[in-house]
């Protein structure tokens, strides 16, 4: 069985996944890379992403829904919809997946191997800087009021971001958390409460603290920089490169997995310099 890497571009280019790409190349070059592409994406990105040895899976899409096979709907941006795709890959893959990490894309770099360090047959989820809660920022605050409302939002204020860009587990515990997420969708509160779009961006993250901070599925919350450090509201003073190339968050903490680094100017200019 294979470890896999699932992740969705909906309509990048070679150039917005070409640190994705190359460090996946360098560090966990024995793991399969799937990658989900919008049928927007034009063919010089899909002839790239195929000579670096990633497979691709093209969704279809009408004018207002991404449209998956088996004529599922998913009424939402990418950042939810491709929960559905993610099930019907992990569902025909029964049996040859042994361990999935479900990965953002444009904004994320390896540098190690995830599977090598966290290997225990559970759900792993990453949290961002505890020096914020959801209840203090924006993003995360306004996600959790659109999708369960005040009174089940406020009781999660004090509890730590776990970001939805990044779950690894064993096939058993991804497709459980995957069905989850496909399964808390609270759409037609959303748009009778709040008169939302139901593309409204940071749904995917509010379901996915939910799920966790309940426990409705057993995992192990894993501190910023402890397998994926998660740069998105960190401080840049947190924030180093060392000299064996590798960048390290707090006391040199280096991480296989970083994430959001185009937060930061001088990371994502290293980067770019680094796999140019």
């Amino acid at each position: 069985m294979d470890n896999v890497i699932l992740g969705a571009s909906w309509n990048y280019t070679s150039n917005q996944l070409n640190i994705f790409v190359k460090s996946w190349k360098m560090y966990c070059k024995d793991t399969r890379l799937i990658m989900i592409m919008s049928p927007k994406t034009d063919d010089k990105t899909i002839s790239w992403l195929s000579s670096h040895g990633v497979e691709t899976h093209i969704g279809r899409e009408n004018t207002e829904y991404q449209l998956f096979p088996r004529g599922r709907y998913a009424p939402a941006n990418i950042n939810y919809s491709r929960y559905f795709k993610y099930y019907e890959i992990l569902y025909e893959n029964c049996g040859n997946f042994k361990n999935v990490f479900l990965t953002d894309v444009r904004d994320v770099a390896f540098q190690g191997d995830i599977f090598e360090l966290i290997n225990d047959p559970t759900l792993h989820c990453f949290i961002e800087d505890q020096r914020y809660t959801i209840g203090t920022t924006e993003f995360n605050n306004i996600a959790m009021r659109i999708q369960y409302g005040e009174k089940i939002a406020k009781q999660f204020d004090h509890l730590p971001i776990i970001c939805s860009g990044t779950t690894l587990g064993d096939y058993k515990s991804i497709i459980e958390y995957v069905s989850c997420i496909m399964n808390q969708r609270q759409l037609n509160y959303g748009v009778k409460k709040h008169m939302i779009d139901v593309n409204c961006a940071g749904l995917d993250q509010a379901m996915h603290m939910y799920i966790l901070h309940k426990n409705m599925i057993r995992n192990i919350k894993h501190e910023n920089g402890d397998g994926v450090a998660t740069m998105g509201i960190m401080n840049s003073e947190d924030i180093t490169i060392l000299p064996n190339k590798k960048v390290a968050v707090y006391n040199n903490k280096i991480a296989p997995v970083i994430h959001q680094w185009d937060r930061h100017e001088s990371i994502e200019m290293y980067l770019k310099n680094l796999y140019v």
